[in-house]
């Protein structure tokens, strides 16, 4: 993950913002080449981000995985 994750996180600050999620959620969920619609987008950072503070960390990354891997 931490590979993945320094891919993503341009500014290296260790969390995803919004602009950077939206790639790494696009190439993760997206359907190729057409994009996840903005709204899509948007729903699904919001779902991400646990705490709301407008940035993903690894843990919150994680645990929506964990989530994902349960179903």
């Amino acid at each position: 993950m931490n590979k993945v994750w320094d891919d993503y996180d341009t500014s290296k600050d260790g969390r995803l913002d919004y602009e950077e999620s939206k790639a790494f959620i696009n190439d993760s969920f997206g359907s190729g080449a057409m994009p996840m619609p903005e709204k899509d987008l948007k729903a699904m950072f919001d779902k991400i981000d646990i705490d709301g503070s407008g940035k993903i960390s690894k843990g919150e990354m994680s645990a929506f995985l964990l989530q994902l891997t349960k179903f």
